[in-house]
């Protein structure tokens, strides 16, 4: 399944184009939709850290999804967000894509917001999982 394109940027403030500007040759990432889902991606994340420590060819990054507020709206919940996490890289790993969800789950077989998706891809193809 194939990677819908998006614009978000990271806690630092680095802009992204995704899925072109995944870094690493191999990655993984963890989207999350809802405030709950933070412990899930709390869980990953660790172990998927620990892995790139063995596989320097392996990125990891956490998307959060939020509705597509007005700049006001982006500026309170991203500050509170940075504010939060204390740790650059993890803030540096932290994307936020400001997305209509249903749109962008709209591929056939994707998942509901209901869950996490982790999206694995390697050089060549990015693949979406529940």
């Amino acid at each position: 399944m194939r990677f819908p394109t998006v614009i978000g940027s990271n806690l630092s403030g680095n802009q992204y184009s995704l899925p072109r500007d995944f870094e690493g040759k191999y990655g993984m990432a963890i989207t999350a939709y809802q405030r709950l889902h933070q412990s899930s991606v709390d869980f990953w994340g660790p172990l998927l850290l620990r892995l790139t420590t063995h596989y320097h060819e392996l990125h990891y990054c956490e998307l959060l999804t939020l509705p597509q507020y007005g700049w006001l709206e982006r500026s309170l919940i991203e500050g509170g967000m940075r504010g939060g996490i204390a740790d650059k890289a993890l803030r540096a790993r932290a994307i936020t894509l400001h997305i209509d969800a249903k749109e962008f789950n709209a591929a056939p077989g994707q998942a509901t917001t209901e869950d996490i998706q982790q999206t694995g891809r390697d050089s060549n193809s990015m693949a979406r999982q529940r």
